[in-house]
């Protein structure tokens, strides 16, 4: 079943409605490191104002990593801070989508039932981290690594090398691990469409070349512009079982319960399609191959990279995207089988959609009493945070560890959680006196809830950080307790007393504030 632009883009734009409906039903959607993001572009806009963030200034730089500030204060030239950042999420799950869909019409020459694939992908385990610069720029990756699938005719190969030169500077710019999934791609597009040469010949020498040169372009101006931070973190491996799990976070988010048996219907339904040829991500060998180089790139790779965490565990989703975008257009014997699988696919879609809005709306509540709260915060103070949860180690059903970041932006104040301690990479903003401000903190911030009490009330010490040690900067304690139960907490605490308890949160106001050193 072959589709035209237009067919393709109409159908699509019914389902991004149901794909949407999750994001645009609360006002800001609950994606764990998103509100950190959002408060780091509110440094950016409001540096050198008198309502600019203490003791935090930006980083002016051309380094990698930085799509989602640089297209988030774009759009909020249009409107507010926090519809700008929606508006990036919406983007992102448009990119995914759009951007596998792009690269199989160009190795296909045509759209497809299978083009809608990737919806099934947008809530992944990366998404609900709030990992949306990576997942923004990978879909513009895969988009753009179309310009590699066909032969270049001598006439065109200036305009072309200038083409691909500038992808690999903005795909670069935008997320450094994105870039090198271009390249990745690239070398496998690149090898296939050279396979009719002679092989080790000048021509297939000068062809490979030439067509991965514009991959080396930006390299040097990003080196020689791009900040150098101090770190103390490492190359590291974890256990290969996580390698073989992370592929489960294609599907399974926060509620995994639900997205187990809704995912497993994914599988199911993908394992009969390619039982029955209806499914052939592996019709060309050239392309079918790449997808196992990255496969075993993903078993080999560490775990941890400088301060990247979680490193290997971006691989997987642009695999299955890259997997979409290289299987063809089912042939027309199995086009009807093709039909009923993707149908079925799409209303498992919408029962997880539902899902995901049921589990939002929990958060909402949460997030409406925790906004009111940030109100009564002084302009421009000191503030620290401590959540209590139950998975202080995972990725929780109702993400708060973050949420601060929306006071950042409803208040300027002041928060340690900020994205700001040296790293290797991408840094946008930086502490004005980073020694001043212990990474351990950030540590100290997501508290079991089965002992949150007792650390508050000093009987007990969390990650060797001992809450009477909190610098005399910090004005208000906020204190989050994500089972409603804020009315446990106690009423002294030894860093304060209660100055506001709610549902779900309440504050600590200092006994003593001292001047700031910072």
């Amino acid at each position: 079943m072959k589709l035209s632009g237009a067919q393709y883009f109409s159908i699509l734009a019914v389902f991004l409605v149901l794909v949407f409906l999750p994001i645009l039903s609360v006002d800001q959607p609950p994606l764990a490191d998103y509100p950190n993001h959002l408060a780091r572009v509110h440094v950016w806009l409001m540096h050198g104002s008198s309502d600019a963030v203490p003791f935090v200034e930006p980083v002016w730089a051309l380094q990698p990593n930085m799509v989602f500030e640089l297209v988030t204060s774009l759009l909020s030239l249009f409107m507010p801070l926090e519809q700008a950042g929606r508006g990036f999420v919406l983007l992102t799950v448009v990119s995914l989508v759009v951007g596998p869909a792009i690269l199989g019409r160009s190795l296909w020459g045509t759209f497809s039932v299978w083009s809608f694939l990737p919806l099934l992908l947008v809530y992944n385990r990366l998404f609900f981290w709030g990992f949306l610069g990576y997942l923004f720029s990978l879909g513009v990756a895969l988009g753009l690594s179309s310009l590699w699938v066909r032969q270049v005719r001598n006439e065109k190969r200036i305009m072309w090398f200038f083409t691909a030169s500038l992808a690999s500077f903005v795909v670069l710019g935008f997320h450094l691990y994105a870039f090198a999934f271009l390249a990745l791609v690239a070398t496998i597009l690149t090898m296939r469409s050279v396979v009719n040469l002679p092989a080790l010949g000048k021509k297939w020498f000068f062809e490979i070349f030439f067509r991965l040169a514009p991959l080396a372009v930006p390299l040097p101006l990003f080196a020689f512009w791009a900040p150098v931070f101090d770190s103390e973190h490492s190359i590291k491996w974890g256990p290969f079982l996580g390698k073989i799990t992370s592929f489960g976070g294609l599907f399974v988010g926060p509620n995994a319960q639900v997205d187990l048996i809704l995912g497993g219907l994914v599988v199911v339904c993908l394992a009969i399609g390619v039982y029955k040829k209806a499914l052939m991500p592996f019709a060309d060998k050239w392309l079918f191959g790449g997808l196992l180089i990255l496969m075993l790139l993903h078993l080999a790779m560490p775990t941890q990279i400088l301060s990247s965490y979680g490193a290997d565990q971006r691989l997987p989703i642009a695999i299955a995207l890259l997997g979409a975008a290289v299987t063809p257009p089912p042939r027309f014997r199995e086009l009807r089988l093709s039909v009923v699988l993707m149908i079925f696919l799409l209303m498992v879609l919408t029962f997880r959609m539902f899902f995901v809005r049921f589990d939002w709306s929990i958060y909402q509540r949460i997030h409406n009493e925790l906004m009111q709260v940030y109100q009564q915060l002084p302009r421009r103070s000191n503030v620290l945070t401590l959540v209590g949860t139950t998975n202080p180690h995972g990725l929780p059903r109702i993400p708060l560890t973050e949420h601060s970041g929306f006071a950042v932006v409803a208040r300027s104040v002041f928060w340690p959680g900020l994205f700001a301690y040296p790293i290797h990479g991408a840094q946008t903003i930086s502490f004005m006196n980073p020694a001043s401000i212990p990474s351990s903190i950030a540590s100290a911030q997501k508290i079991p809830l089965s002992i949150l009490n007792d650390v508050i009330a000093g009987r007990q010490i969390y990650q060797n950080f001992d809450l009477r040690d909190i610098s005399p900067c910090y004005q208000f304690i906020i204190v989050t307790r994500e089972d409603g139960l804020a009315e446990e907490l106690p009423n002294d605490a030894v860093f304060g007393t209660i100055r506001y308890r709610g549902e779900n949160v309440a504050i600590y106001a200092r006994q003593q504030v001292g001047v700031c050193p910072w």
